[in-house]
């Protein structure tokens, strides 16, 4: 699995990979120069891979994002269509499957803080022209805000999970979790007027972000084990158990995440998340808390607009 993500993550940043060149601008007029930001932004999830000790999945799904005054909110559903992508590796030495119908993995999370804000000068880049594979740029001086705050959330949906090493099994995780931390960045909300090269934006929302995780409800289903006869008198009989499983296995209460995400927030915009935890979960006593390290890179398309 890990060989197969570095592979993935190696084709998918090789296909970003383009030149950028500064150029000399005509003369530039600002239109905006970071006024009072607000924006509501609808974006499509497309790509979430997310990878860990334990498991990996894709995932994707609608979200909405609003910023105003100073308040900032965020609404996400996922649904892993492409879920246990790892577990064919594990599969022949499962003996036990959860007790409810197996289905994929989902999530819904939301998010709710406050930011106070900066206003700083500085040089924003301004996208001109591309020609072939070079993208041309400029600098203009402008006003960014910087943001800095706190921001909490909750967390709930249910997840697949193979343990083999330990307890030879395949279920479903249920989960509620609470999130609680400080963010920090910038919003950049610039246009140009250019006597060549027309209107250029640079609209654009990115943040640092560090999470405690705490978890308010997590629970284990219980699973069915399949027993085969040992001896070879009479029928041939296969028997199954029930396990409580939720009382067998050692969970965690507590996790971390720190992550950072950047998107467009006027008109039509691709936008990007990076984040790397430790997530609350089954500890697997032969690796301890290593296999609920994960890493998680999303890709969404946006569509959003000022207000």
């Amino acid at each position: 699995m890990k060989y197969t993500f570095t592979f993935l993550l190696f084709c998918f940043c090789a296909s970003l990979v383009a030149q950028k060149k500064q150029t000399k601008a005509s003369t530039y007029s600002l239109i905006r120069d970071n006024t009072d930001n607000k924006f509501i932004l609808g974006n499509l999830e497309l790509i979430n891979l997310t990878v860990s000790g334990s498991r990996m999945s894709m995932a994707g799904g609608p979200g909405i994002k609003f910023l105003m005054k100073g308040l900032y909110a965020t609404a996400d559903y996922e649904y892993h269509y492409l879920d246990g992508m790892a577990d064919a590796l594990v599969a022949n030495s499962q003996t036990g499957y959860s007790i409810y119908k197996n289905q994929n993995s989902r999530n819904g999370e939301a998010t709710i803080g406050y930011f106070f804000k900066k206003s700083i000068e500085k040089k924003v880049r301004m996208g001109l022209y591309t020609q072939g594979n070079t993208h041309y740029y400029t600098n203009v001086d402008a006003h960014v805000n910087k943001i800095y705050g706190l921001h909490v959330g909750y967390k709930t949906g249910f997840v697949n999970m193979s343990l083999p090493t330990t307890y030879n099994v395949a279920t479903n995780m249920q989960y509620g979790w609470f999130t609680f931390g400080p963010s920090i960045g910038n919003i950049e909300d610039v246009i140009a007027e250019f006597t060549e090269y027309g209107t250029k934006k640079s609209q654009y929302f990115s943040r640092f972000y560090f999470n405690l995780i705490y978890v308010a409800n997590s629970k284990v289903e219980d699973v069915y084990t399949v027993v085969e006869p040992t001896s070879s008198a009479g029928p041939s009989v296969t028997l199954l158990y029930e396990t409580n499983l939720s009382g067998s296995v050692k969970m965690t209460n507590f996790g971390y995440n720190i992550g950072y995400e950047t998107y467009r927030f006027s008109k039509f915009g691709f936008n990007t998340k990076i984040e790397l935890g430790l997530a609350p979960g089954v500890i697997d006593p032969t690796i301890r808390n290593i296999s609920n390290l994960y890493f998680a890179f999303k890709v969404s398309m946006g569509l959003g607009k000022t207000l």
